[in-house]
């Protein structure tokens, strides 16, 4: 190589990094004070849902995903690691009915999740909800324990995995009991 020619990998090396720091300084700017990623900007459009006081427990963990002293639920698999995801009006929508959800190169159909469709048998191509969504996802009726394990273990009444996209979520059963009272009252 000539003396004062720079090698164009080099240049890509650098160019690479810089692109690397303005992500991660846009990130930050987009981080709550606490580190976390508030995506209802990217997902349900309704930002009013992260604040202010809930009527209930089961409210507040639907709409933030947060737990009755304010900590984030922890969660594992689905998008809420890659994406912010942290709530289940996230993908289920405000009103619960599911909808079709476009990332990247394919669409998710999150199901219908009021408690009046989960509690009742499914056959396939019988969706109820606003979306497609429940016609891909025929399931045996929920009761609370069925709920219970498909939140945290990821697995239907009939004993079939869910998609990976559902997050599984460390719920303890009081938290079990106010979402699934929501739910109920989503359905009226």
């Amino acid at each position: 190589m000539a003396q004062g020619k720079t090698s164009p990998a080099l240049w890509w090396g650098i160019s690479l990094i810089v692109v690397g720091f303005l992500g991660f300084f846009v990130f930050l700017g987009l981080a709550g004070s606490d580190g976390s990623f508030d995506s209802s900007s990217f997902f349900d459009r309704d930002a009013d849902v992260r604040e202010g006081d809930f009527a209930s427990l089961g409210e507040q963990i639907f709409l933030t995903g947060r737990a009755a002293d304010g900590r984030l639920i922890a969660r594992s698999g689905g998008f809420g690691g890659m994406m912010g995801v942290v709530a289940c009006v996230d993908c289920h929508g405000k009103d619960g009915q599911g909808r079709e959800i476009r990332m990247m190169m394919f669409d998710i159909d999150a199901p219908d999740i009021r408690w009046s469709t989960l509690a009742e048998p499914e056959e396939e191509g019988t969706g109820t909800g606003s979306s497609s969504a429940t016609e891909a996802h025929p399931h045996e009726p929920y009761d609370r324990e069925s709920f219970s394990t498909a939140l945290r273990e990821g697995e239907t009444p009939g004993g079939e995995e869910l998609e990976r996209v559902m997050p599984r979520w460390d719920v303890s059963a009081d938290e079990v009991d106010e979402l699934v009272d929501y739910l109920q009252q989503l359905s009226e």
